[in-house]
């Protein structure tokens, strides 16, 4: 459940290091925070949580689902939560789903918060 005022993040990080560390940076940016290590998991947690404002995922990761795939298999089941896709890849594999940023690695934290709060500030609505 989301605290009042607070929007609820979604990280999905396979990483665990780099899953706290930006936890920690999430939470000093204001947002509530809900993790996962995969994006079988994520997709999991998206289904359940409702107040779900945000989600922010590595493209590549271990597991039948890339984060890419997560956020196509998003928006195939209508859910239009906004998605900030993170790589060090210069492209993706595909045309970026529709409400999806792209965030290439290595990247500043002033950059960061700002594609955060792009991205808090589009609008849910169904497909």
């Amino acid at each position: 459940m989301s605290l009042p005022g607070r929007s609820l993040v979604l990280l999905v990080e396979d990483d665990t290091a780099m899953r706290e560390m930006a936890t920690l940076i999430l939470e000093e940016h204001g947002l509530e925070v809900m993790t996962a290590p995969d994006a079988s998991y994520a997709l999991q947690l998206v289904h359940s949580n409702p107040a779900l404002r945000l989600i922010v995922t590595d493209v590549v990761m271990p597991g039948p689902i890339s984060g890419y795939d997560m956020a196509c298999k998003l928006r195939e089941a209508g859910i239009r939560i906004p998605v900030i896709l993170v790589s060090g890849w210069t492209k993706l594999p595909g045309e970026a789903p529709e409400n999806t940023r792209f965030l290439l690695k290595p990247y500043t934290l002033a950059a960061f918060y700002e594609c955060v709060d792009a991205s808090l500030e589009q609008p849910i609505l169904a497909l």
